[in-house]
């Protein structure tokens, strides 16, 4: 069982699901704060988790988002077959690339 505590350093998707250190950082983009020594442990960690291939992983899927009628009509060809396509399902995932490249620019 995960401690509550940790889940936060963990990246997740769906992004609404979790409040994570991508999120906390991607407001503070979004507000265009400067980065300074109060973020760099959280940018740290987001430069840490990068693989060797360039990508980072998704640690924390939400698991319903892959059942859901929505993810389902949308994404898979086969009507309740998970699509590593949503980004729930793979290892790595194209939408936590996206928002770690963000958060690094």
């Amino acid at each position: 069982m995960r401690s509550w505590r940790n889940v936060w350093t963990l990246f997740s998707y769906p992004t609404y699901y979790y409040y994570d250190v991508l999120r906390g950082l991607e407001y503070l983009c979004a507000a265009g704060v400067t980065p300074d020594e109060r973020v760099a442990e959280a940018v740290g960690l987001v430069e840490k988790r990068r693989g060797k291939d360039g990508r980072w992983p998704l640690q924390n899927p939400i698991r319903a988002s892959c059942t859901s009628p929505w993810t389902r009509a949308r994404e898979s060809p086969a009507v309740g077959a998970p699509s590593a396509s949503c980004g729930c399902c793979a290892g790595t995932s194209r939408l936590i690339d996206e928002r770690c490249l963000r958060v690094l620019a």
